[in-house]
């Protein structure tokens, strides 16, 4: 909103096959992130490092929306402003989404 410049919405599909978790961690991660007050990532790569070096072998799909235009450069926009664009955003994210998702993903 600050250059005026439409946002456009972006998903992809299958970022999730990419590192795989660890399952015998995750009450700890999780216990670690409750009290960290933020998410800790432990995953590991397609040869079972705990890198990102090396992601798994998979399909990236990636699905763009309309441009969402945010209006004239605003150095300063309010909350309702800002608002205003999100939710217009999160819509054409859902429609392209619902639209143009490969029927092998179904």
């Amino acid at each position: 909103m600050r250059h005026g410049t439409p946002i456009v919405p972006l998903y992809c599909f299958g970022e999730n096959q990419l590192y795989a978790t660890w399952k015998w961690l995750r009450g700890a991660r999780l216990a670690l992130a409750h009290a960290a007050r933020v998410g800790i990532p432990f995953f590991t790569d397609r040869f079972g490092l705990p890198t990102v070096a090396f992601p798994r072998a998979t399909k990236l799909t990636h699905v763009y929306g309309r441009p969402v235009p945010v209006g004239a450069p605003n150095p300063d926009p309010t909350a309702e402003q800002v608002e205003r664009v999100a939710d217009a955003y999160v819509a054409e994210v859902r429609t392209s989404r619902r639209k143009k998702v490969p029927k092998s993903l179904l």
